[in-house]
C-alpha cells in the first residue's frame, strides 16, 4: 500500500537544510513542498523580488532532487484543500509563525484541516528558543536585554541543525503556477539590477555569507565591539 504525501507548506523558511518540517516529511513518504502567494506578503518592491528570487533558487533546488516546487496564489486553506483532493495527502505541516495575525490564522486553518481528518504538525523553525521559553522569574517577557542573553545562555542548548534531507519523493504531475506570472519583479524598471549586483539571495548565499561573518567578523567580536563603541561615541 502506499504512503500519502505530506504536504510541507513553506513561508519564509525557502531553505532545504535546518527544516524541521520538511525533514520530519521526507521520512514518512513522498513530500509536496508547497508555497502559496496570499495578501499577507509585504507590498514593497524589494520584498518582491527577493521572494522571487528566493523561489526561483529553491525551485532549482527540488529540481535536483526531481520535485517540483508547487507554486500556488489564493487563500491558503482553499488552496490547500484543493492541493489535499488531488494528492491525496493526509497530513500538512509548517513552520511556526510569530506575528499575531498569522499565528491566529494558522491556529484558524489547523482547527478546520483537522476537523477534516487531515493531521496537522506546526514546528519551530525561525529562532534559537522559543518565545514562551525564555522567561522572567515572574513568567514575563525580558523588557532588557542583559537579564534576557543571560537567560539563554543559561537555558539548554538549542538543538543541533538539521542536515537537508538525503533523499526526497515526490508526487508526479501535480500542476503548479507560472512563477514569472505572479510578476513580482517588474519588467521595465532598472531598480532590480542594482539590488541583483548587490544582494545574493537563497540558501547556498546565505549559508556563505554566515560562515563569511563568523570567520571574520564574530571571533574579534569581544575586543572588537569594545572599538565599535569607543569610535560610535566620538
Amino acid at each position: 500500500m502506499n504512503t500519502p504525501p505530506t504536504i510541507v507548506w513553506f513561508y519564509h523558511d525557502l531553505r532545504l537544510s535546518d527544516h524541521i518540517a520538511l525533514s520530519q516529511a521526507a521520512t514518512r513518504g513522498p513530500v509536496v513542498p508547497l508555497y502559496i502567494l496570499d495578501d499577507t506578503f509585504p507590498e514593497g518592491g524589494a520584498s518582491k523580488w527577493w521572494l522571487h528570487q528566493a523561489l526561483q533558487n529553491l525551485s532549482q533546488d527540488f529540481e535536483r532532487s526531481h520535485l517540483s516546487f508547487i507554486l500556488k496564489k489564493g487563500e491558503p486553506l482553499s488552496v490547500l484543500r484543493a492541493l489535499i483532493k488531488q494528492t491525496g495527502a493526509q497530513s500538512v505541516t509548517w513552520s511556526r509563525r510569530y506575528e499575531a495575525s498569522l499565528a491566529k490564522r494558522d491556529s484558524l486553518i489547523a482547527d478546520a484541516l483537522r476537523a477534516e481528518d487531515i493531521e496537522v504538525s506546526i514546528h519551530s523553525g525561525f529562532l534559537l528558543f522559543e518565545p514562551e521559553h525564555i522567561h522572567t522569574q515572574t513568567h514575563t517577557a525580558f523588557k532588557v536585554f542583559t537579564p534576557f542573553s543571560k537567560a539563554c545562555f543559561a537555558a539548554p542548548a538549542p538543538a543541533p541543525l538539521l542536515s537537508a534531507p538525503k533523499k526526497l519523493h515526490g508526487l508526479p504531475g501535480l500542476t503548479t503556477d507560472d512563477l514569472e506570472s505572479w510578476k513580482l519583479v517588474p519588467q521595465l524598471a532598472k531598480w532590480p539590477l542594482g539590488l541583483k549586483k548587490t544582494w545574493k539571495v537563497g540558501e547556498k548565499a546565505a549559508n556563505e555569507m554566515l560562515h563569511q561573518f563568523i570567520e571574520n567578523n564574530l571571533t574579534p567580536y569581544k575586543t572588537a565591539r569594545d572599538t565599535a563603541l569607543s569610535i560610535s561615541m566620538i
